[in-house]
């Protein structure tokens, strides 16, 4: 994707259930293959950048209490040890509720990597504002085998960090310009799992203004994936 810039402008569509089938609506390029829902993706070897549309949930591939589905990012983290750095900035509407997702989902890549997917595994940073000013938070959120769990990370925590140590994951921040990590989270993920990078985005009614998600920094042991 050297000097080339992958714009997919997705719209609404019914995939049906999240399935270990693989639906139609998928492009790949450049080793990121783009599930089809609400929202535009722009990738180059710059950023990636998701623009959410109102009435959109990342979770689910169905409609849901008047969500559509959202368009997801993802690429494929091969290898039992590495160490994945993203950089994201949010722009946001705190006047109803929204949430940003990035991060590890692991299952079965021909299956939509949304994390109700019964069928796999999800390690992902929640970013949430909305509906009222003051409502908002970071939280990494650890679901496998139907059972959730959830630490919050400081709102101002500006850098984050996966490290996979054969069926090991350990996730760090860091806050301010300089690197400077604190373990947060470690766990055990199941074996023989493809681990993917995601992002994705929900949104509860319609919005004021342009909010985004912008990601910067992707490095996979201090190599830049975003291209």
């Amino acid at each position: 994707m050297k000097n080339r810039l992958l714009s997919i402008i997705l719209t609404s569509i019914a995939l049906g259930a999240c399935a270990s089938a693989q639906p139609a609506g998928i492009t790949e390029e450049g080793g990121w293959k783009i599930w089809e829902g609400r929202g535009t993706i722009n990738i180059s070897e710059k950023a990636l950048v998701y623009e959410p549309l109102s009435f959109q949930d990342e979770d689910y591939d169905y409609d849901i209490e008047g969500r559509g589905p959202a368009a997801i990012a993802a690429k494929e983290i091969k290898g039992k040890k590495w160490t994945l750095d993203i950089k994201p900035a949010f722009l946001s509407d705190d006047k109803i509720y929204n949430r940003y997702t990035i991060g590890l989902w692991f299952g079965n890549k021909n299956s939509r990597p949304c994390a109700n997917n019964q069928e796999s595994a999800s390690l992902l940073l929640r970013r949430t504002r909305g509906p009222n000013p003051k409502d908002g938070n970071l939280i990494l959120e650890f679901r496998n085998e139907g059972k959730t769990k959830t630490v919050e990370i400081p709102m101002n925590a500006s850098l984050f960090r996966f490290q996979r140590n054969k069926n090991k994951m350990t996730f760090f921040y860091s806050i301010g310009y300089r690197p400077n990590f604190k373990e947060s989270f470690s766990t055990q993920i199941p074996k023989k799992t493809q681990a993917h990078f995601i992002s994705g985005a929900r949104m509860d009614g319609k919005f004021i203004g342009k909010p985004k998600l912008r990601i910067t920094k992707l490095e996979l042991n201090g190599n830049n994936i975003l291209k």
